[in-house]
């Protein structure tokens, strides 16, 4: 299939599929004598595992770690399991700080409603 109907199939951009072949994440196309370049079926699934794999939290050379791997024969439950933990303790930490954000916008908020708003003086801090 062509780079358009694989980009339909996966449910992701054209640009998309070039940009996961300039970092290795599909293997290079084969190419018709006009230069198209030509997907096998086989692409689809894997797209698909990347998209999964970017939806779980994996960054871009982790997910990249996960298909060589995968290519290797060297991914199993184990590894993905210990890969798992790492990118849950990521996104717990990630909560964490997002939740002191949410903290200090809430107290900024408060006393903005009070009549005691400092918003402008915290602005003149950074600049």
């Amino acid at each position: 299939m062509k780079i358009g109907e694989l980009a339909v199939k996966a449910a992701v951009s054209i640009d998309t599929i070039r940009f996961y072949e300039r970092r290795g994440l599909l293997p290079e196309p084969e190419r018709l004598a006009s230069g198209y370049r030509v997907y096998s079926g086989a692409i689809v699934n894997r797209i698909i595992m990347i998209k999964s794999l970017k939806a779980l939290g994996f960054n871009l050379d982790e997910i990249i770690q996960n298909l060589n791997d995968l290519d290797a024969g060297e991914l199993n439950c184990e590894s993905g399991e210990v890969r798992m933990e790492i990118v849950l303790q990521r996104v717990a930490d990630k909560i964490s700080e997002l939740s002191a954000v949410k903290n200090d916008i809430e107290a900024a908020l408060a006393e903005c409603r009070a009549g005691n708003c400092r918003f402008n003086d915290r602005i003149n801090m950074c600049g």
